[in-house]
């Protein structure tokens, strides 16, 4: 069983896929196919021009952690800088990923908040569009953004894969 937040659901993805039948399922929470236009665009530049590491390898960060909780928010720390080198990596993660999704073969559960302003919401859709395994399942939280497992909806996270770890294709498979 695989479970990834974030960039780590990217790499669940590719190892599900490496790993084959030795996968009992995925979970892949905020999964970041595409970012925002803006973003994606800088990590593309980043990525294209290497040089650029060099004059800028910090891309400010302006806001926190993304979650909607502002107690978990305040108590949370985070950087005000994300590596250029870190975040060219994510599109390297992201082509990987989406060559791979369409062929898994194991249960996979995406997870994503509503609010979520790192990996648009549009990315569950995406990433369950492309999926052409029969045991997949995709819930949306309503009131969290990035940071699932500590954001207001972390109890209904939680229990949603611990139920999917226990039945993988009947977690899936049941009526939403």
């Amino acid at each position: 069983m695989l479970v990834g937040l974030s960039m780590g659901a990217l790499c669940a993805t590719v190892l599900a896929h490496e790993r084959g039948a030795r996968v009992a399922g995925l979970a892949a929470m905020a999964i970041p196919l595409e970012l925002s236009f803006k973003s994606q665009a800088v990590v593309e530049l980043a990525r294209k021009a290497p040089l650029l590491h060099t004059v800028m390898p910090y891309i400010p960060k302006k806001a926190g952690p993304d979650v909607s909780d502002p107690a978990v928010a305040a108590a949370m720390p985070s950087y005000d800088k994300i590596p250029l080198a870190a975040a060219a990596s994510m599109v390297d993660g992201q082509r990987m990923a989406r060559a791979r999704i369409p062929r898994l073969s194991c249960p996979v559960l995406l997870q994503h908040g509503r609010g979520d302003h790192v990996a648009p919401v549009r990315n569950a859709q995406l990433a369950l569009s492309l999926l052409r395994t029969r045991h997949k399942r995709a819930i949306i939280y309503p009131n969290s953004w990035h940071i699932l497992p500590l954001d207001v909806d972390h109890e209904q996270v939680t229990a949603d894969v611990l139920a999917f770890v226990a039945d993988p294709q009947g977690f899936t498979d049941a009526p939403v």
